[in-house]
């Protein structure tokens, strides 16, 4: 008689964030929001320009995430000051990296709203769920709840 043993994995398969070459950008936004894109882009930048008032611009990266996630971030060197003028009212500094996931959750839950029938939802849960292994999680969190 064959005895099977059931062993739990315990171990975790960290999410990985991969920028996309410049060159290889014109794809992205359609690839992930076939319909949205340009609201998607739009919404981004305008948000950012919410959250971070003394932002004037700059080029973005954009990351995919082993997950099938997907973000933006603008390619700057300072810290960025936060201030959230709605919800909780959250005002701190961030990295480029940790303020493109937040104007990005932002977005996809704002869009998610607008379009109940597409999968913003699972943009905004893959996201977030390489939030939680970010170095500035906390900050994130902070700024979206």
């Amino acid at each position: 008689m064959t005895h099977l043993h059931l062993v739990q994995d315990n171990t975790h398969n960290s999410i990985v964030a991969s920028r996309v070459p410049h060159n290889c950008t014109s794809p992205i936004l359609p690839k992930y929001f076939p319909n949205t894109f340009v609201v998607v882009e739009n919404s981004v930048y305008a948000f950012m320009n919410k959250l971070c008032k003394h932002y004037s611009g700059s080029v973005w990266e954009f990351h995919e995430l082993s997950n099938g996630g997907f973000y933006m971030s603008p390619d700057i060197n300072d810290l960025c000051d936060v201030e959230v003028p709605f919800g909780n009212r959250y005002e701190g500094k961030m990295s480029a990296d940790a303020i493109g996931i937040t104007v990005c959750l932002y977005v996809y839950t704002y869009m998610a709203e607008d379009h109940p029938e597409s999968n913003f939802g699972d943009h905004y849960w893959h996201l977030r769920h390489y939030a939680h292994e970010h170095k500035e999680v906390a900050a994130i969190l902070n700024a979206i709840d």
